[in-house]
């Protein structure tokens, strides 16, 4: 019980994605309040989301966005510390279970489901041998698709 403290993982300050957990938390869900006043602010979170995630390309950033915007899985509740040395930070409760921990419960599904999403893309990429505009196929795009039509 109680909130997880800093062997779970080190302490930071509040980021801009964990204002917009806090606020897609909310029980209306939407967009936080000031989101369309502060686009800047909802891209940086988006952003700094996407790193905490593991996305590097910017064609993936919906993922950080939808995983910003998911709703808690049933159980799961959003907090903060009351008190103390992390006072102020989010953490997440599952009341039946009591287990507390730092990262948003969904983080892992969208980090795999980013990298599905990117191997998928990969395959596609090495089935075509039609290059993008201004560059040559590659050879083994070439040959993959020769073989592959043979």
């Amino acid at each position: 019980g109680g909130a997880p403290g800093p062997e779970h993982r080190l302490w930071r300050a509040m980021s801009s994605s964990d204002l917009l957990h806090l606020a897609f938390a909310s029980p209306n869900g939407g967009a936080p309040p000031g989101a369309a006043a502060s686009p800047n602010v909802y891209q940086q979170g988006i952003r700094e989301h996407a790193a905490e995630l593991g996305i590097t390309e910017d064609e993936f950033l919906w993922i950080a966005e939808e995983s910003l915007v998911a709703p808690l899985p049933e159980g799961w509740v959003q907090s903060r510390v009351q008190e103390g040395e992390y006072i102020g930070s989010l953490y997440y409760l599952h009341e039946m279970t009591g287990e507390t921990q730092w990262e948003h419960p969904l983080d892992e599904h969208y980090r795999l489901l980013y990298a599905a999403e990117k191997q998928k893309l990969a395959a596609q990429a090495a089935r075509s041998p039609v290059p993008a505009a201004g560059e040559s196929p590659s050879p083994v795009a070439v040959v993959a698709a020769a073989a592959s039509a043979a």
